[in-house]
């Protein structure tokens, strides 16, 4: 869920994972943002190219969505920049 939608009262988990586990969460993130923003630049295009696209409805959907996973990866990797 993008991150505008969400609530402020979500609770927050601690997840314990050793470094190479966090590269392999990270590296996954990294992909699924990349994934969604690959989507945006097909929507804007008007769909003018032959790539993979996420199942969306439009580029700014599919954007909000890029931007929650590159802000994910910013929050993992400062928290363990932090630790």
């Amino acid at each position: 869920m993008p991150a505008d939608t969400r609530e402020s009262t979500q609770m927050k988990k601690t997840v314990e994972l050793d470094d190479n586990d966090w590269g392999q969460v990270i590296d996954g993130l990294e992909c699924r943002a990349f994934d969604y923003e690959r989507t945006a630049r097909f929507y804007e295009a008007n769909g003018c190219y032959d790539e993979g696209i996420e199942e969306v409805s439009s580029a700014e959907e599919a954007q909000n969505l890029a931007d929650w996973y590159r802000r994910l990866v910013v929050d993992i990797r400062r928290q363990l920049r932090d630790e």
